[in-house]
């Protein structure tokens, strides 16, 4: 597909309906802006990035789980990872995604999504079309954010709407490449209830959430499996094997963010949100995880959650996968 393929309104449909719900959200505040202008732009910056950085965690995630009992050989995630992944930009997500296949595919290790790797790289090990889309918007952004230009600055009074459509057309053939993630939902199960009879192997009641579309209400749904599953924290589900990969503490699904108001004395305080949304990993250390909220839910960190020392203890796991000397 060629980035002048005219997408369909009902793919645009699948875009904001089918996708997991961080790039969902994000998709369709573009469409909220009708004018080609700065902030149209923004939209479209933004949800490329979301895209990146929820592949990126997908892949970290998988490698903690295909590679937490074994000694991982020398590679360009051990280097400077810790460092990196305390403040992740675009690029840095961008280069954990590529630098997290290329272990997993070295390791021999299966990906929980099969379709990531062809996504990403060609038979050569090249990046793909789609690949190279994505980095055109990527050095778009850096112009944006890391040089502090607002586009009425560099960009021309024509050429802005001539960039937000090129860059909106890159950002539809990458999403239309990447539908098969409607086949991989986020899910968060809370409560599993416990089913057995008489002479019967138990069975798992999972109340399910589905962390999917553009929608604020998300669609729930009891589930009855033959195994347990984490609960209380976001997972992804593979629709074609029933099985699933645990995210968090990367993404979480919370109600405890803060956002500031106005008290009655006249000051401006941080106050609970107590919105729920999904948050995502953006930044931080073993003692304190910053997130980025999807939505309405708020300012989030790991301080402000009853489960900060488990969030801080699955961070501190992952960063020891990658550090140069394992602890004896």
């Amino acid at each position: 597909m060629s980035t002048d393929a005219i997408i369909s309104p009902r793919l645009k449909n699948e875009f904001r309906y089918s996708f997991p719900y961080p790039v969902a959200i994000n998709y369709k505040r573009i469409g909220g802006v009708s004018e080609a202008n700065a902030n149209k732009l923004m939209y479209i910056l933004k949800t490329s990035e979301m895209i990146v950085r929820l592949l990126a965690i997908i892949t970290l995630c998988d490698i903690r789980y295909k590679l937490k009992d074994k000694d991982i050989p020398d590679c360009a995630l051990k280097k400077d990872f810790k460092r990196r992944f305390s403040s992740p930009s675009f690029g840095t997500w961008f280069w954990i995604l590529r630098e997290s296949l290329i272990l997993l595919h070295e390791s021999g290790s299966d990906l929980f999504i099969p379709e990531l790797f062809d996504f990403h790289f060609t038979q050569k090990m090249k990046p793909t079309e789609d690949i190279k889309l994505l980095n055109d918007i990527l050095i778009i952004r850096n112009r944006f954010i890391h040089d502090k230009v607002s586009p009425d600055e560099w960009l021309q009074p024509k050429e802005l709407p001539l960039t937000c459509e090129a860059s909106l057309k890159k950002l539809e053939k990458v999403l239309a490449k990447l539908m098969f993630l409607a086949d991989y939902p986020l899910i968060y199960v809370s409560p599993i209830i416990v089913e057995k009879k008489r002479y019967t192997d138990p069975q798992f009641i999972r109340d399910t959430l589905y962390i999917l579309g553009c929608a604020d209400q998300f669609d729930k749904d009891k589930l009855k499996a033959d195994n347990i599953c984490e609960s209380s924290e976001v997972l992804l589900f593979s629709q074609s094997t029933n099985d699933y990969l645990n995210l968090d503490p990367f993404i979480i699904y919370s109600n405890d963010g803060m956002s500031e108001i106005t008290a009655p004395d006249g000051r401006k305080i941080m106050a609970n949100t107590n919105i729920y949304d999904v948050f995502l990993y953006n930044g931080g250390s073993e003692k304190k995880i910053e997130y980025i909220a999807c939505n309405k839910g708020g300012n989030m960190a790991s301080k402000q959650s009853p489960k900060m020392d488990y969030l801080h203890e699955g961070y501190a796991n992952l960063i020891s996968l990658f550090s140069m000397e394992k602890e004896k």
